[in-house]
C-alpha cells in the first residue's frame, strides 16, 4: 500500500514538472553549468529544509544549475558548546555581508525582515524593477498589503519579492457569542471594541466559567503577548544604546493599564481554570478555545489545520462538541489603522549587488514567485502563499480567509542593539515579575512601570559592562529582579 501512495506521489511530481516548466520556472539550458550560490541566515538542518521547500524542484528542472546554499552562521554548532564559548557568538545579519562581498559573493540573500530592512539601507541589493519589467512581471495577484510592505522597508522601491508569509487572526466561537446575546466579532473592530466585546461575553463562575480573551490557544500567561499588541504603537523599554530605560511614560501606563484590567476581571483564562489535574487525560483539555472556554483568540493561519483535523476525529472524544467558529482581523490602535503585528514576512529573496549570476539569480525568484509554485505550495505550506488567488480555505471548511491577509504588517525595524546584546532579555523577564505583582493587587500600573525604570536601569548598567554574560546569576541582580 505504501509502495502504491510513494509511486502516485512520484507520478504527480513528474506530471506536473512540464507544466511548471511553461510557465517561466525555468529553461535548462544543457551548454552552460553553472553554479547558484544562495545565502542564508543560519545552518545546520535549516538546509535541509530550504532545499525541501525551494531548491530541489529548481535543480531538478535545471539540470545544469548546481545550487549551492551558504548559511552565514551555523548556530548548530552552539548545541556542543560551553557556555562560555558561546558568548562569542556572531550576529548573522553582520556575518551575511562578508558572504555578499570577496571573491565569491552569492547570488541570492534569502533573508528575514530585520536582515532585509539592513540590507535594502545600506545598498546592498540590486533593483528588482528592471528584471521585473523585462520578464513582464506581472504582480497584479500579489497581497497588496505585502507589496506595500516590501516596498515600505526599501524606501519605496522594491530589493525583494517574499514567496510566503505568516500572518493571524481572531478566531471566535459563534456559540458562546449567541448564548451570551452578544453580538458576533466584526473584521476592523479597534483593541478597545475586541475587548469590550470580551467583557461583555464573559460570563459564569468556578468550572462554569466562559472567557472572553486569549492570546494563544493555550492555558498560558498573556505577559509576553503585551508587546506584540503594542508593537505598532512604536513604544520601546530602552534606548537605541540599551542605556536609558524609556517604559515609564502614558503611553506604555495606558498599555499595562489595558491588560492589568483584563486581568483582574478575569476576562483571561488562566492555568488553574483548566480544572483538575487528575482527571482522564483529554487533548482538547490542553487548548481553551477547542474546549469551548474562551470566546476569542489570536492564533496563527496554521491553526485551522489543527481545527480541521480536530472535526474529524475528535469524535471519539465522549462529551465534546466542536465548536462552531470563523475568523475576523486582528483589532488594530487607532494611532496605527489597519496594521496586525501577527503578520510576519520571514522568508525574503533579494539579489546581491554584487552578485556574479544575477540572471540566474533573478529565474530562481522568479520561479519561486511563479503561479504553478504558488498552487503546489498552497496546498502544503503552514504560512500563506503571498498569490491571492490560490489562497482559499482548508479542505471542506468555509471561514473568512480574506481576515488572515485584509491587514498590514508592522514596519517598526528591530534596534540593532537587541541583536548585539544578547542578554537584554532579562529587561522583559524583570518587567514579567513586577507585571505579577500587579497583576496581584501589589502594584498599581504607575508604581509597577516606576519600579521597573529603576530595576531595568540597574540591569542596563551590568549589561553595558558584561554585554553577553549571563548576568542572571549574580545575587544583585536576581535581587533586583526578582526580589529574591
Amino acid at each position: 500500500m505504501e509502495t502504491k501512495k510513494l509511486f502516485l506521489s512520484t507520478l504527480a511530481f513528474l506530471l506536473v514538472i512540464p507544466m511548471l516548466s511553461a510557465c517561466g520556472g525555468g529553461t535548462p539550458n544543457q551548454e552552460s553549468k553553472r553554479v547558484l550560490r544562495i545565502g542564508v541566515m543560519s545552518g545546520g538542518g535549516n538546509e535541509q529544509n530550504i532545499r525541501q521547500q525551494y531548491t530541489d524542484i529548481y535543480e531538478y528542472m535545471n539540470p545544469n544549475m548546481t545550487i549551492e546554499i551558504i548559511p552565514a552562521v551555523d548556530y548548530s554548532k552552539y548545541n556542543y558548546m560551553i557556555e562560555e564559548d558561546e558568548k562569542e557568538r556572531p550576529d548573522a545579519v553582520e556575518e551575511m555581508k562578508k558572504l555578499m562581498t570577496g571573491s565569491n559573493p552569492v547570488d541570492i540573500v534569502l533573508m528575514d525582515k530585520d536582515a532585509f530592512q539592513v540590507y535594502t539601507e545600506e545598498g546592498q541589493l540590486k533593483l528588482l524593477d528592471s528584471f521585473m519589467k523585462k520578464d513582464s512581471l506581472d504582480t497584479s495577484d500579489f497581497v497588496p498589503s505585502i507589496m506595500e510592505h516590501l516596498k515600505a522597508m526599501g524606501n519605496g522601491n522594491l530589493y525583494g519579492l517574499a514567496p510566503t508569509f505568516y500572518t493571524s487572526a481572531i478566531f471566535y466561537n459563534k456559540t458562546l457569542f449567541k448564548e451570551a446575546g452578544v453580538e458576533l466579532p466584526k473584521d476592523n473592530m479597534t483593541w478597545d471594541e475586541a475587548f469590550d466585546l470580551a467583557r461583555r461575553v464573559t460570563k459564569g463562575e468556578g468550572a462554569d466559567r466562559k472567557f472572553g480573551f486569549n492570546f494563544s490557544n493555550y492555558w498560558s500567561d498573556n505577559y509576553y503577548h503585551i508587546f506584540n499588541y503594542a508593537k505598532p504603537l512604536q513604544l520601546r523599554l530602552y534606548d537605541d544604546k540599551a542605556e536609558k530605560m524609556m517604559v515609564n511614560s502614558p503611553q506604555w501606563e495606558k498599555v499595562f493599564d489595558s491588560f492589568l484590567k483584563l486581568e483582574k476581571e478575569h476576562i483571561f483564562p488562566v492555568q488553574t481554570d483548566r480544572g483538575e489535574a487528575d482527571r482522564p487525560y483529554n487533548p482538547i483539555d490542553r487548548d481553551p478555545f477547542l474546549s469551548g472556554k474562551v470566546a476569542m483568540i489570536v492564533n496563527y493561519y496554521d491553526y485551522t489545520a489543527e481545527l480541521l483535523e480536530v472535526s474529524k476525529y475528535a469524535g471519539n472524544l465522549k462529551n465534546f462538541k466542536m465548536p462552531d467558529w470563523d475568523v475576523v482581523t486582528i483589532p488594530h490602535h487607532v494611532e496605527a489603522p489597519e496594521v496586525n503585528s501577527w503578520m510576519e514576512v520571514n522568508t525574503i529573496l533579494g539579489i546581491n549587488n554584487q552578485a556574479q549570476n544575477p540572471d540566474d539569480a533573478w529565474n530562481f525568484i522568479r520561479f519561486i514567485h511563479s503561479e504553478d509554485w504558488a498552487k503546489l505550495k498552497s496546498r502544503s505550506s503552514r504560512q500563506l502563499v503571498t498569490r491571492q488567488t490560490y489562497i482559499k480555505p482548508q479542505d471542506g471548511m468555509n471561514y473568512n480567509i480574506q481576515a488572515f491577509y485584509a491587514m498590514k504588517p508592522d514596519n517598526s525595524k528591530e534596534p540593532k542593539i537587541t541583536r548585539q546584546k544578547r542578554n537584554l532579555w532579562v529587561i522583559n523577564d524583570a518587567g514579567s515579575s513586577l507585571y505579577e505583582k500587579a497583576k496581584d493587587g501589589k502594584l498599581s500600573t504607575a508604581d509597577m512601570l516606576k519600579k521597573w525604570e529603576a530595576v531595568g536601569s540597574t540591569l542596563l548598567q551590568a549589561i553595558k559592562n558584561n554585554p553577553n554574560g549571563n548576568i542572571n546569576e549574580d545575587e544583585t541582580i536576581r535581587k533586583a529582579i526578582y526580589g529574591e
